[in-house]
């Protein structure tokens, strides 16, 4: 049986918090539509405030809540969407696996009012089909789904641009994230890097982190294992070696070992679980 996406609009005109933080096996995608007041979210360890407009991802069974007890109302869309529904075919669209997806993209997204428009339409197509359940309604709700997931990684690629920097800092850093990504499958460190720009390294690390959001060493990773991943998908019969050195990584060992950190899959594992999904069939 296909599985089913709970999806719910509600508007409430009162002060709402939940009491505790709750977790569950699904993914969550949350667009607050409207709000009169200001709300945070709880998820995990971090607090984001929330805003009219925000988008919100969040990981299966990772602990959260809302609060919305400085607010007279708001009105929003919850999706909870079983691991299963994407399915391991669409791997290959995402450039990685949906499982990876989310945990990397986990957490709030304040959205302009153009991605407002367009996140807005695609969670009112969702609650419509889930409403009437017409004819082909799972696959329209499965594509929405993709095509949702798609913006949040430009909405990603765009906020990472965006940071609040001076523009020596931008026009300094711009040209290393360039580096980094054409020489992922060099052995680069943040003291490498630095000494190429003939920069301290301290300073590099607090630009590198202000400007992609992460720090040099989780971007190499997480640049690598995605890379890694598109080879496993599109080659599953090159020897997992050759992928490794291929992505930067300084031995087999060293790749199986940050590929699990990453995805909670070792290589071998993965190539198991997605290899059957997306080899083409006669």
């Amino acid at each position: 049986m296909e599985k089913q996406i709970f999806v719910e609009k509600r508007q409430r005109k009162l002060p709402f918090a939940m009491t505790r933080s709750h977790a569950h096996p699904e993914y969550e995608l949350y667009y607050l539509q409207d709000l009169t007041g200001v709300g945070k979210i709880f998820i995990g360890q971090h607090v984001y405030p929330l805003f009219k407009g925000s988008l919100v991802l969040i990981d299966a069974k990772v602990p959260h809540r809302t609060d919305f007890t400085k607010a007279s109302g708001h009105r929003r869309y919850l999706i909870e969407l079983p691991v299963e529904f994407l399915g391991d075919a669409v791997a290959p669209l995402l450039a990685t696996t949906p499982a990876f997806f989310f945990h990397q993209q986990t957490g709030v997204y304040d959205l302009t009012p153009h991605q407002q428009q367009q996140v807005e339409e695609i969670f009112e197509t969702l609650y419509n089909e889930s409403l009437f359940q017409e004819e082909n309604y799972f696959q329209r709700q499965l594509l929405k789904v993709l095509e949702l997931l798609l913006l949040v990684q430009r909405f990603n690629q765009q906020r990472s641009l965006n940071q609040p920097m001076g523009v020596m800092q931008i026009e300094t850093v711009q040209p290393i994230v360039r580096y980094v990504v054409e020489h992922l499958h060099e052995p680069l460190s943040l003291q490498t890097v630095a000494e190429h720009f003939f920069l301290n390294k301290s300073y590099l690390a607090r630009i590198f982190k202000s400007y992609t959001g992460q720090s040099l060493a989780d971007f190499l990773n997480s640049k690598r294992i995605l890379q890694a991943q598109r080879f496993m998908l599109n080659y599953p019969h090159l020897p997992l070696e050759t992928v490794a050195t291929s992505c930067g990584f300084s031995s087999e060992a060293q790749f199986a070992k940050t590929f699990k950190r990453y995805t909670a899959l070792t290589p071998k594992r993965f190539l198991k679980k997605y290899q059957t999904a997306t080899t083409p069939t006669d």
